[in-house]
């Protein structure tokens, strides 16, 4: 969406204008906020309170930078917010019953799925071990897919700055991956 149109979205009709930016944009910011919070928090929750926020504060929107821009911002704010909240309230996830071995089925075990289940949080502590301006740019490049431009363009700062960055996250994911591997092994090795 150009800022035109960005524009003149703001001025027209508020419930098409909501309809119109979530046409838009609903995909982008579900890969976003799956990107920013991993598995632990429901995306869709983050969507619909991402253009709740965005129908609020269209009027500050003034077009200066590309709405994209704006709108992953707010996505990372309202994402980073409700992961805060989840660990303050502690959310438990409930595990699969013991009988469920027993229903046939095509999809991944129980177990398979908390093994996905646990690789995918050990990504993600990796993931948020990092200074947010380092993950933004490491999950926007390397889960996302966008080049050194796009993220340039996305997070509002210098192509040399992206490259540094990503350098700098992907040195500090990998050492911090090492750790927590090494003492899920030790965990391991304790337990058997």
């Amino acid at each position: 969406m150009n800022q035109c149109e960005s524009l003149s979205l703001r001025q027209s009709n508020p419930g098409l204008q909501l309809a119109s930016l979530y046409a838009a944009h609903a995909d982008d910011v579900r890969r976003w906020a799956q990107r920013i919070v991993g598995p632990s928090v429901d995306a869709e929750d983050i969507v619909h309170e991402v253009f709740i926020v965005v129908q609020r504060r269209l009027h500050e929107f003034r077009g200066d930078a590309k709405f994209t821009t704006w709108l992953y911002r707010i996505t990372a704010f309202v994402a980073l917010r409700q992961l805060r909240k989840q660990r303050v309230r502690g959310a438990v996830h409930a595990l699969a019953s013991d009988f469920a071995d027993e229903v046939p089925s095509h999809e991944p075990s129980p177990c398979e799925q908390l093994e996905e289940k646990q690789k995918a949080e050990t990504v993600h502590e990796a993931l948020e071990s990092l200074d947010a301006k380092h993950r933004d740019v490491l999950v926007l490049f390397e889960l996302d897919g966008h080049n050194g431009e796009e993220i340039a363009d996305l997070t509002s700062t210098k192509l040399s700055t992206v490259w540094v960055r990503l350098h700098r996250g992907r040195a500090r994911f990998r050492k911090r991956m090492r750790e927590l591997q090494a003492n899920e092994e030790i965990l391991e090795a304790k337990s058997a």
